[in-house]
């Protein structure tokens, strides 16, 4: 990155070496999420905060101006990790009210090199996210496998969050076009916990987990009645797979029984502890001689 560009851009003199600039006016609660007063954090994010939040207008529009066409491979990673940040916990750093995009926004939908491209792994799921916020939907399918799991959930928060319709609608899209891997599984796991799209799209689409030890966890969870009783009219399944079954899914199959009326089995007990025979009795006693014998050394050592 232009050391000498930066430093223009933000006003600051050449002979000064506190770098990072700290507007007058920062409040450490209001760019916690960027952390942009801490020395060690990289100047990409420094500046991508410093564009939306400095104190001096003219830092703040030649910033802009930078982010807007840069292809610094920091600054751009950057602004996709601001992107989805922001997606996932302030959306109005991003859409106004209105849903009209918001300066940040303008940045991120105007600047050619944005979303990156794909590494030999495939695309990121950051990279997606905002490829998709740029109508860019296809971009979904060339997501790392390790990364659709991500992606998933940002597109699950996306289609419940307050942003532009056409967004919403899109990610409702993807949702139900998700192929094997672990961007359905991920959604099959929010399903289970309740999430109202994410029941939507697995209820639409007829997707189940992969594991079949955890198909009539995920169905009894989801309250799909017909397909669990159709899979398991005895009832039996639920107690045969138990054993693989953790404490968060046993909590999420009682709540759901609780509510709807619903039977549940009950949590297997857990196997008792294997005897060691070979454990002989400790040698050393709190207070002790320090042998086998009693007595001691005093004082309780």
């Amino acid at each position: 990155m232009p050391q000498v560009q930066l430093i223009a851009a933000l006003q600051i003199p050449v002979g000064d070496r506190a770098f990072p600039y700290r507007p007058a006016d920062y409040d450490p609660a209001s760019t916690h999420w960027l952390n942009a007063a801490k020395p060690q954090e990289p100047p990409s994010r420094f500046v991508v905060n410093s564009a939306m939040r400095s104190a001096d207008p003219r830092t703040r529009r030649a910033l802009a101006e930078l982010l807007r066409t840069t292809d610094h491979p920091d600054l751009l990673k950057a602004l996709e990790d601001t992107f989805v940040w922001a997606l996932l916990n302030e959306a109005s750093l991003l859409w106004d009210a209105d849903r009209q995009p918001t300066e940040l926004m303008q940045i991120l939908l105007e600047n050619p090199h944005l979303p990156r491209q794909p590494s030999r792994y495939g695309l990121s799921a950051q990279s997606a996210a905002l490829g998709i916020a740029r109508n860019r939907f296809d971009l979904a399918r060339h997501v790392d496998d390790d990364d659709s799991g991500g992606l998933a959930r940002i597109l699950l928060h996306a289609a419940a969050g307050p942003v532009p319709p056409a967004l919403a609608d899109g990610c409702r899209r993807l949702l139900r076009e998700l192929g094997p891997g672990r961007g359905r599984e991920a959604l099959c796991e929010a399903a289970i916990d309740g999430d109202s799209e994410a029941r939507a799209a697995v209820a639409d689409t007829g997707y189940l987990p992969a594991d079949p030890a955890f198909i009539p966890l995920f169905l009894f969870c989801t309250e799909q009645w017909d397909r669990y009783e159709q899979l398991d009219p005895e009832g039996l399944l639920l107690s045969e797979h138990g054993c693989r079954y953790s404490y968060r899914d046993w909590h999420r199959l009682e709540a759901v029984a609780s509510r709807t009326g619903r039977s549940a089995p009950q949590r297997p007990k857990p196997p008792p502890p294997a005897k060691d025979e070979r454990r002989e009795p400790p040698r050393y006693r709190h207070g002790g001689t320090g042998t086998a014998g009693t007595g001691g050394f005093g004082g309780g050592f």
